[in-house]
């Protein structure tokens, strides 16, 4: 029966769109994961452009409150003379309107002369710990930049925004 011209004709014509087929489910199959995949890496790296945009914003905002802070003459003379009460009136006023978790003024010799937050300290004896700190200090410049805590520092910085974080301990196995 296979052998007649005309299932010959029917079986090679079925073959080759059979062929046909498979081939341009292939090809389809493959441009339409490419367009996902070019698709999904437009999205993720506009969601960074992004993120980046609003993380240089804030940074931005941080640095102009602070600059307006420091050019008022009573901050000035207040810091000039150590009067850390009313410096961290001060402080406490600009984190608020800026939403800012804490803030210090570090002297130039790497102390603390004040901070505000919820463990808000006027002592001049404790070092400043701070990376960003230290690298405006050592520059003498206006420095920004972000650092990740490690656990006791968070909680000795802001015990509310650890708890906020959830910070868990972690088992010296990492799991």
């Amino acid at each position: 029966m296979f052998y007649s011209i005309r299932s010959k004709l029917i079986g090679s014509f079925l073959g080759v769109a059979l062929l046909v087929g498979t081939v341009s489910l292939v090809v389809g199959g493959q441009l339409l994961y490419d367009s996902v995949v070019t698709e999904a890496r437009n999205r993720v790296r506009q969601d960074l452009n992004v993120a980046r945009l609003l993380y240089d914003e804030r940074g931005s905002a941080i640095q102009l409150a602070l600059e307006i802070l420091s050019l008022d003459n009573d901050f000035q003379s207040a810091l000039a003379m150590e009067r850390t009460s009313f410096l961290v009136e001060r402080l406490e006023q600009m984190a608020q309107r800026i939403d800012l978790d804490f803030a210090g003024i570090v002297r130039p010799d790497g102390h603390i002369l004040c901070r505000i937050g919820p463990r808000s300290i006027t002592s001049k004896t404790v070092p400043a710990g701070n990376p960003v700190a230290r690298a405006a200090l050592s520059r003498k410049a206006p420095v920004a930049g972000t650092v990740v805590m490690d656990e006791l520092s968070l909680l000795t910085e802001n015990p509310e925004l650890a708890e906020r974080a959830r910070i868990l301990p972690v088992s010296p196995s990492g799991v």
